[in-house]
């Protein structure tokens, strides 16, 4: 008996090695057969130390990409499945590493370097610099017409602030200019959708009177994260009522300053904070370019602060006002305190229960024209926007230098790493700019139920962030109609292509939702990265894993 078994497990365990081997050699075949149809010499690519372009320039390269797949397509369908179906050959990744670049030209890449352990999982900043040096709306536009070629929509200026950048885009994108006269309120569908382009005031008229597909470029209820009184209290609202969803990391106290509501019913909270002696930041809940903000330098008395607020802000009990403390020790750059500007961009689904998109863009640094003075009452010392800046009387002399962008900043780090000392190399690719989306697609994600009440619109936000000496990453506000100055060069180069890519973004978002197509893969997409998905969890789960956080299970 004991032979017969020993005999019976010889024959189960040859056969087993058999199946392997078949199925080992038809997976090469396939391999090989996939390879061949899409006529790329693999085996070249892998032994090349540089890039590769497919294509030569934009335009054509994008051509030649979708002709490309096209015809992967029909040489699909023309193989038989041993069912009589059609077998469609799939590329492997890892057999052809593919990617668009900044250029928009289909590359194909050698294998990757391994990496240290420092670095993050493989995103588009190891790839490419964190800001291109342009947006093409030609050849983005001429893209979307051929993803949507039945689309024959138009467009309304209302407001003056970006429509250069705006009207650019649309046209280029193949929508037509109305005026306000030609205005008709009927229904739209998707295909005849019409942008508005207007301010806060003139956004709530036009969502009342448009139907269908009438896009507004203002969120309803923005006031629930541009606002500092709610935004403090949102955060804290949602730590308190759903403690296990908060990703340990990203506790409002890790990345918002200790902010409190001067007129709200924290009034104990306020006394525990001015006893603390140091600076704090007076702020109105709704301002911006730095519009009635006040240095307090507490001294642990409640008199003090209420003569400042009685000095500063005359009939104060009326008023929305926080009190911030200060980040005393920031990180300098030449001496000089800086903050960085990130965008977000916030697209509803295009039904209420179905979510939201948001993308971040990477922004630019902002400097202060002089050195950094802890002991100086000068808010151009403190205050680093534009609008604060150009009161400084040497601005005119060095503005082109109160404005980086995001890889000057991280070639500045680079060099200094010894004298400030910077955790890694690439410190702004590798852990800045991902922790900043970490933090705005967990912002974002609690708000987003109620911040996107409206179906039919989008926002682009202004979201300031500071880094302190350590390294720690603060988000100090968030801003409605951020400003779009250009008055450096830098500022020229980004904030178009910032406008631009956010119009042609939201238009793609809402028309692939429209439609039930997947957004991803965005025709119009360039240095905007998503950061949170309704639809797809992995989204925000991806992105907490970049900044080395642990997605906190959303299961009931």
């Amino acid at each position: 008996m004991k032979c017969i078994r020993r005999q019976k497990r010889l024959n189960s365990r040859s056969q087993t090695e058999s199946s392997h081997e078949k199925v080992a050699e038809s997976g090469n075949t396939a391999v090989s057969a996939v390879t061949a149809s899409c006529d790329i010499d693999v085996g070249a690519t892998a032994d090349k130390s540089e890039e590769t372009n497919v294509g030569g320039n934009v335009g054509e390269s994008m051509d030649a990409a979708i002709e490309y797949l096209m015809s992967r397509d029909r040489r699909s369908s023309s193989v038989g499945a041993p069912g009589g179906g059609a077998v469609k050959p799939r590329i492997l990744k890892s057999t052809i590493p593919a990617l668009w670049t900044g250029n928009n030209i289909l590359q194909v890449a050698a294998p990757r370097p391994a990496r240290d352990s420092l670095t993050c999982p493989a995103s588009r900043e190891e790839v490419d610099r964190l800001v291109s040096d342009s947006y093409d709306c030609n050849a983005r536009g001429a893209a979307f017409r051929q993803l949507f070629p039945t689309v024959r929509g138009e467009f309304f200026i209302f407001y003056d602030h970006g429509e250069i950048h705006c009207r650019k885009m649309m046209l280029a994108m193949g929508f037509l200019e109305k005026t306000e006269n030609e205005e008709r309120n009927q229904f739209r569908s998707c295909d005849q959708m019409a942008l508005m382009w207007c301010n806060g005031a003139i956004s709530a008229t036009k969502r009342k009177t448009g139907l269908g597909f009438h896009i507004v470029n203002r969120l309803r209820f923005r006031g629930l994260i541009t606002n500092k009184c709610s935004l403090v209290r949102t955060m804290a609202e949602f730590e308190l009522g759903h403690p296990s969803l908060v990703p340990k990391g990203l506790e409002a106290a890790t990345f918002l300053p200790a902010t409190v509501h001067l007129n709200g019913a924290g009034a104990i909270d306020v006394l525990h904070k001015i006893r603390q002696r140091g600076l704090y930041l007076i702020k109105p809940g709704y301002s911006d370019c730095g519009k009635g903000i006040v240095l307090y330098r507490s001294d642990g008395s409640l008199s003090s602060l209420i003569t400042s607020l009685a000095t500063n802000y005359p009939g104060y009990t009326h008023k929305d006002l926080v009190l911030q403390k200060y980040i005393e020790n920031p990180l300098l750059l030449e001496g000089k305190k800086f903050d960085l500007r990130v965008f977000l961009l916030v697209v509803p689904n295009q039904r209420r229960d179905t979510g939201v998109y948001a993308f971040v863009h990477p922004g630019y640094a902002r400097l202060a024209c002089r050195a950094y003075d802890i002991n100086s009452d000068d808010l151009t010392l403190h205050l680093t926007n534009q609008a604060v800046q150009h009161r400084d009387r040497t601005y005119k002399n060095v503005k082109e230098a109160t404005v980086w962008s995001p890889d000057s900043l991280n070639s500045y780090l680079n060099q200094h790493m010894a004298e400030l000392k910077v955790p890694c190399t690439d410190w702004v690719r590798r852990r800045l700019y991902p922790r900043i989306r970490a933090i705005l697609g967990h912002v974002t994600s609690i708000v987003s139920s109620s911040l996107c009440d409206e179906p039919f619109s989008y926002e682009l936000f202004g979201c300031d962030f500071l880094v302190d000496a350590d390294f720690n990453v603060w988000l100090l506000e968030v801003n409605s109609d951020p400003s779009l100055n250009k008055s450096t060069q830098v500022l020229r180069q980004i904030v178009s292509q910032v406008v631009e890519e956010s119009v042609a973004l939201a238009v793609e978002v809402l028309q692939r939702a429209a439609r039930g197509l997947p957004v991803k893969g965005l025709a119009t997409q360039q240095d905007f990265r998503k950061v949170l998905s309704h639809s797809n969890e992995s989204v925000l789960r991806c992105i907490f894993a970049e900044s080395r956080l642990h997605y906190p299970h959303f299961g009931i």
